[in-house]
């Protein structure tokens, strides 16, 4: 789960996804701009840290909750990192 698409959050997903077919999961505001390659979303040059391309699987929304077997975390829009996850 990402909490928001900057380089250093999202440096790994493309191999992760790649290698390993893990399921990559956002907010689905940010979703759909990685999805669609969107410029902010999927370069970080002025970081001077390139993002390779990777698909969002899972679109997340405030509130929904992510079964993680023993535990459960809700999702909570918090606007500035996008995502907060806390154990419920």
């Amino acid at each position: 789960m990402n909490t928001h698409y900057h380089s250093d959050h999202v440096g790994g997903n493309f191999h992760l996804q790649k290698n390993y077919g893990v399921t990559i999961a956002a907010h689905k505001w940010e979703a759909d701009l990685i999805n669609s390659c969107d410029h902010e979303a999927c370069s970080a040059e002025w970081l001077d840290q390139p993002v390779e391309p990777y698909r969002v699987d899972k679109k997340l929304s405030n509130n929904d909750e992510i079964n993680i077997g023993s535990r459960t975390l809700k999702v909570i829009h918090t606007g500035t990192h996008a995502l907060a996850y806390f154990f419920v």
